[in-house]
This record gives C-alpha cells, structure tokens and sequence, in this order.
C-alpha cells in the first residue's frame, strides 16, 4: 500500500490483479490528460492517423467521420502486431456474428466501440476472454487486434464485412 500511497501524481483508483483478469470498470474511469508516461519511448508504435485523432475527442466520445468510411491500418512494435479499423456510423454489426467472429480470432487483446444491431458496443478481450457492454452512441466505430504473432488483417477484414447487417 505504501507504494500506492506514496505515487504522485496520486492514483485515481488501485486493484490487485491475478491471472490478467483486471475488473472492466476501471477502464470507465475518467483520464488525467496532465499524466505523461514515465517511458514514453518504452512500447514505440506507429498508430494509424485516424487513432491518433481520437486523441482530440471529447473523454467518451470518438470524433465523427464520414458515415461509409472503412480505413484499415496494419502496425507493428514492440514485439507486437496489430490491425485497426475505423468504421463510419453507416456500418451496423450482428452483435451475435461479431461476437462470434471475434472470439475465433487469435489474440493476446482485442478493444472497440462499434455499432451493433442491439446498440452501441464497447469491446474488451484479453487472454481469450473477451466482455461486451453498452456504451453510448459513438461518432464511429473503431476496432483493435493485437498479437504477438502476424495476423492476416485482410482476411479479418473480409470476415468483418460478412457480419454487417
């Protein structure tokens, strides 16, 4: 506790962790955007330019873009690789397929906010296990996959495209 007690800037919130399953609320909780990381060239990666913009949108919200937008970018760093995706607000996902696309796809994370037939979906998967929630209506949908090993994000991408509504 003493190193919990004694961090400045002092922490918003603390949880002990076992076996990488971390409580998903405490990724709910709001942004210090004063925070700088202490290393920040430890995990360089080139992130696609339209997740770099998201760092201008208002805490919670994604920034619109045009409704038929489909922009995928392939990265690599620090020993990983990834596919993102950003999706208009025109794209409607079967939240069933989606969820059981995603869960067939190797991993070691996978986050989003997408729009689905049953509302707007926050995503959150680590480890194999992946959590959906509701969220708030988002001004896009945005998609995450990361791993250790390549992934074919063109075929994921086909296989995205066969669960819209």
């Amino acid at each position: 506790m003493d190193l919990v007690n004694g961090s400045i800037p002092q922490k918003v919130a603390y949880s002990m962790i076992s076996f990488g399953r971390i409580d998903s609320s405490l990724l709910d909780l709001p942004r210090d955007q004063s925070r700088m990381a202490g290393f920040p060239d430890a995990h360089p990666s080139e992130r696609p330019p339209f997740l770099q913009a998201a760092k201008n949108a208002p805490e919670g919200k994604t920034d619109p873009v045009s409704a038929d937008i489909w922009a995928m970018h392939e990265g690599s760093g620090g020993g990983y690789f990834s596919g993102s995706w950003l999706m208009g607000s025109g794209y409607c996902f079967d939240s069933t397929a989606l969820s059981a696309l995603l869960s067939s796809l190797p991993y070691n994370r996978i986050k989003g906010i997408v729009r689905c037939n049953d509302g707007w979906r926050k995503i959150n998967g680590s480890d194999g296990i992946i959590e959906s929630s509701v969220t708030e209506p988002q001004g896009n949908s945005r998609l995450e996959i990361i791993d250790s090993s390549p992934m074919p994000c063109r075929e994921i991408e086909r296989e995205l495209k066969k669960v819209l509504r």
